[in-house]
């Protein structure tokens, strides 16, 4: 909700989890459009991955995980918003490089989200 004061309801609260976030989006998205707002801008963690080089430079390896988004953009369309534009977003977290042994270069690992931007009007 960008432009405009943030509910109380909504001010300090902790880091939510992706389920948590899901719950507080859908009431952000609630009270949006109670207020008569006429744009509802909101980003979800679709995936994350984590990545480690291998020591020794021998290669890398990662482990991704995959979050389902459906269920919010579902229920914040079925508060009477339409989806108009959405994007997404790799956000870099860190970088593992290892040297690699007897051969030249290095062996890198990237870790980070990916996020999607989601932007529903009336």
């Amino acid at each position: 909700m960008y432009g405009r004061a943030m509910p109380a309801e909504f001010r300090n609260l902790p880091a939510p989890s992706q389920h948590a976030s899901g719950a507080l989006l859908q009431d952000a998205a609630r009270l949006a459009f109670e207020n008569g707002d006429q744009v509802f801008q909101c980003e979800l963690e679709l995936q994350t991955t984590t990545g480690k080089a291998a020591d020794f430079g021998a290669g890398t390896y990662s482990s991704t995980a995959a979050s389902d988004v459906n269920p919010t953009l579902n229920a914040i369309a079925a508060q009477g918003w339409r989806l108009a534009s959405s994007s997404v977003a790799f956000v870099h977290e860190s970088t593992d490089s290892r040297d690699r042994l007897l051969r030249s270069g290095q062996a890198t690992a990237v870790s980070g989200r990916l996020l999607g931007v989601y932007v529903f009007t009336r």
